[in-house]
């Protein structure tokens, strides 16, 4: 990430205190340039703005008699791309293809209310089998005083304080559903507990470079990560020269 977007994963750990993080930066900047494009372009052909993204269709002989179902079948395919542009959607797509880019993975999560929340490879783990699924992860975020529910603070005792409080949610696959439940760090307090069908889980693990057996993806910055460095190397050289050049030495007799 250093190579390209520093903020896509800092190395400091996060503290969820709101303030920014320090990130360590590259002495160039062409690797973010290409990932910023790359990752627009890319968002533009799968997410289209002048066309449909998506079709829903009926299949085999009913397929003749459907014709009626047209207009109705247009109108849920609008919807469905209405949806997935509300709320800053498009805009953390653009974020999520940006992590599949520099990280290889990242964590999707819709929203009820239509938009997605992107976690960085820094603020999740997961398990994954031979073939590649996650059936077991659990993520970590950091959540306001009020965003608490009420029964939960009384009967723990929570008392409203400025610090944030550290959540963790646990995605788990178990008998063909998915299992989440929400907790408080070093509480025994459950924020929250649901089960979704397989398919209709709101948390999605994409990746990118994954391969048989593993439990992380690889990145496509890392496939180029000799070219960064050295075109790393020679910007340092080149500003340091820059620096040494600018210096203006009085000398008297």
């Amino acid at each position: 990430a250093r190579y390209t977007l520093p903020y896509i994963c800092p190395q400091s750990i996060q503290s969820g205190d709101g303030k920014r993080q320090q990130l360590e930066r590259d002495y160039q900047s062409v690797g973010a340039f290409l990932i910023s494009n790359v990752s627009a372009k890319l968002a533009e052909a799968l997410f289209p703005s002048n066309r449909r993204m998506v079709r829903v269709d009926i299949k085999g002989e009913q397929r003749n008699k459907a014709s009626s179902l047209d207009s109705a079948l247009l109108a849920i395919e609008t919807e469905l791309v209405k949806i997935a542009r509300a709320n800053g959607g498009y805009a953390q797509l653009i974020e999520c293809i940006q992590h599949l880019y520099v990280t290889g993975q990242c964590c999707l999560r819709r929203l009820t209310g239509g938009g997605y929340l992107v976690y960085g490879l820094n603020s999740f783990v997961t398990r994954r089998d031979s073939y590649g699924t996650v059936v077991d992860a659990v993520i970590r975020e950091y959540i306001d005083y009020s965003q608490i529910p009420e029964d939960i603070r009384l009967s723990n005792n929570l008392k409203d304080t400025l610090k944030p409080w550290e959540l963790y949610t646990r995605v788990q696959h178990i008998d063909g559903v998915v299992r989440v439940i929400q907790k408080l760090a070093d509480r025994d307090a459950i924020i929250g507990s649901a089960e979704y069908p397989v398919k209709g889980c709101p948390f999605i693990f994409p990746t990118l470079h994954l391969s048989s057996g593993e439990h992380y993806a690889r990145g496509e910055v890392e496939t180029y990560a000799g070219d960064f460095q050295r075109l790393s190397n020679l910007s340092e050289a080149g500003v340091l020269y820059e620096v040494e050049a600018l210096k203006v030495l009085h000398i008297t007799r």
